[in-house]
């Protein structure tokens, strides 16, 4: 039996990392300025909002469970000067 709940997947950190960095730039310049989840496995982002929580909220509407998620954010390159 295995020792993951029906509910849990492992985190395959080497394919997310090669997968989200071949995320299409002008997809991810959307985000910028804003926190927002990936999928685990890096294909996707799934939400977006001003903070973590503004996104966990969008999330738990959406049926997703966070721990099965990669928060980021995407700085505002103006806002840091």
């Amino acid at each position: 039996m295995s020792s993951q709940t029906r509910n849990e997947t492992s985190f395959d950190y080497l394919t997310f990392e090669r997968n989200s960095r071949s995320f299409p730039p002008d997809e991810l310049l959307k985000y910028r300025g804003l926190t927002f989840a990936w999928s685990s496995d890096g294909l996707h982002i799934l939400a977006s909002g001003n903070d973590e929580l503004e996104v966990a909220e969008q999330l738990k509407k959406m049926g997703i469970d966070i721990s099965q998620v990669v928060f980021d954010n995407f700085p505002d390159c103006d806002s840091i000067f």
